[in-house]
């Protein structure tokens, strides 16, 4: 998946940062002056429903054990750049300062962001507001949670019932594109069967 600006060695103090976990989302956080990451750890990392707290962790800790690449969010994209990249990865946004980016960040790790919800309160929420003040409610997590959701109840629709379609879907390498094609392809051969088995009447009787 493209994504907005890899970076190979270190990033930069207050550069919100991000790793893509291989269930298919993205984990975002703030990383400070002492290579720590500031980071809201939701259900999705963690795997417990209640569980949703902004901690500080090691940048490596942060990345995860299998040590996947990671990447830099961008901020004052142009038009062009937010078309082109994947959402979850750059905004047009401008990013305050590196230190009032940090102190919000430390902020929230005293005193919490709130209940994890996919709908602007969740680790790419909490980075954009580290960044610019601001909470969003279109974040990238959101979107993608949209996508496989609309996937799904395409699928559905579209009589496909195995669980591996349906994971298919969660993992995103399904989209509600798929099966509306197939939906459509549906319908046309439904249509020419139907062409097929009612005969036009003659015309005289018609009339």
């Amino acid at each position: 998946m493209k994504q907005a600006g890899k970076v190979m060695v270190h990033p930069s103090v207050g550069d919100h940062i991000y790793v893509v976990r291989s269930l298919g989302y993205a984990h975002h956080g703030i990383f400070m002056d002492d290579s720590k990451v500031v980071h809201f750890q939701t259900p999705l990392e963690t795997g417990e429903m209640d569980s949703s707290e902004i901690v500080e962790s090691d940048l490596y800790d942060f990345i995860g054990p299998n040590h996947s690449e990671w990447y830099v969010y961008k901020y004052g994209a142009s038009d062009e750049e937010f078309s082109s990249n994947p959402r979850g990865t750059c905004t047009t946004k401008q990013s305050d300062d590196p230190e009032t980016v940090l102190k919000r960040a430390r902020e929230a790790l005293r005193e919490g962001f709130g209940q994890f919800n996919i709908v602007g309160s969740n680790c790419e929420d909490f980075a954009l507001y580290c960044k610019t003040g601001q909470r969003c409610q279109v974040s990238g997590q959101y979107l993608s949670a949209m996508r496989k959701i609309e996937a799904a109840r395409q699928a559905a629709a579209t009589g496909y019932k195995s669980p591996i379609v349906y994971v298919g879907c969660v993992l995103g390498w399904l989209s509600a594109k798929d099966f509306q094609s197939q939906t459509n392809a549906n319908s046309d051969i439904a249509s020419s069967t139907d062409n097929k088995n009612g005969q036009e009447a003659p015309l005289d009787t018609a009339l």
